[in-house]
């Protein structure tokens, strides 16, 4: 992302409480000079079955089901979506940060494939559940990797409580990618942790040495760790035994695949942000 069209966009839904990450992608934003683009998820589907005429709403405390109105749902789905812009603006006031808010009516996926200039747009996708009957549905990483080309950051469906910013370096070619974000968000105060996941013993010699004198050129202080074995398992153990507030790694690292990046985000409650370029 350059410096003159640095965009954010962050997915918001009725399904998930929305406060609980609005503070720290706020505080990102803050940290790279760029204005937040909300972006509410209507439930297309639920609406498409509550036109069906033989559709039934159960309710609550022995009533007998009744009729699922589409202008009843439509007008919930209004409030949730008011209920939304209105932590979004709170938080960005916070922040002293630009915001704005649109609502993606055809789902989040059909939306984004119709965006433009996605290079330089930092893509903020919230992890939705919509359940029907036993079948639950989310956003598919691997579709979002698919079809976004800028960076994308994905959020846990609860927010944890950690305070370290953890960088995943795998080759030399993404130290720079990854130390960028880890500078602006070093101003606010954070303790960050360097991991190198490379396979190639004598090339993580290399990529440490390099971090290491590209941290002194910055004058940051961040413990480094070399992870031996580096798989997806051994990431996630150790994972495990921190707490962090944010991931940041490579799309193309080639050791995390997207069922690796599904269980850091649930099991460490902290967003992972996916680079393919400095922002």
């Amino acid at each position: 992302m350059n410096n003159q069209s640095r965009r954010v966009l962050l997915t918001l839904s009725g399904h998930t409480s929305n406060t609980a990450t609005l503070d720290i992608v706020a505080e990102f934003a803050a940290a790279i000079h760029a204005e937040i683009n909300g972006l509410f998820i209507e439930d297309k589907t639920l609406l498409d079955i509550a036109a069906l005429p033989f559709t039934r709403e159960i309710r609550s405390h022995g009533l007998q089901p009744g009729q699922l109105e589409v202008s009843t749902l439509e007008h919930q789905m209004r409030m949730l979506s008011d209920a939304a812009q209105r932590e979004l603006n709170s938080c960005a006031q916070r922040w002293k940060i630009q915001c704005s808010f649109n609502t993606a009516p055809s789902g989040f996926e059909h939306w984004l494939r119709s965006q433009e200039d996605k290079e330089n747009t930092l893509c903020i996708a919230h992890k939705i559940d919509k359940k029907w009957g036993s079948t639950q549905y989310e956003i598919d990483t691997s579709r979002l990797l698919e079809q976004h080309s800028g960076p994308l950051m994905l959020l846990p469906k609860k927010q944890g409580s950690g305070k370290e910013l953890i960088g995943i370096i795998h080759s030399s070619d993404s130290i720079e990618a990854i130390l960028k974000p880890i500078e602006n968000l070093v101003k606010k105060g954070h303790q960050p942790v360097i991991i190198l996941l490379c396979d190639n013993p004598p090339e993580t010699e290399k990529i440490k040495r390099s971090v290491i004198y590209e941290l002194e050129k910055k004058a940051l202080q961040a413990t480094v760790h070399i992870l031996r074995p580096a798989t997806n398992r051994s990431l996630l153990q150790f994972i495990d035994r921190h707490m962090p507030k944010l991931m940041i790694v490579g799309a193309d690292n080639p050791i995390i695949d997207s069922t690796c990046l599904n269980e850091l985000i649930e099991s460490s409650g902290a967003p992972v942000l996916l680079l393919r370029e400095q922002i």
